[in-house]
């Protein structure tokens, strides 16, 4: 199995079409899934010292 991760911009046009083609491929195929990770937009080394 291979994973790929690829950043999408959902407020362009073609984010929004390109990520309802992956769900709706998804959906159709059991051999496929979208697995949804959202990027915190805060530095990692700076969520360290917080915690």
């Amino acid at each position: 199995m291979i994973t790929i991760t690829f950043k999408i911009n959902e407020r362009s046009k073609t984010g929004k079409t390109f990520l309802e083609f992956a769900k709706s491929f998804a959906k159709e195929s059991k051999s496929i899934s979208v697995v949804e990770k959202e990027e915190s937009p805060y530095n990692p080394e700076f969520v360290k010292k917080i915690k």
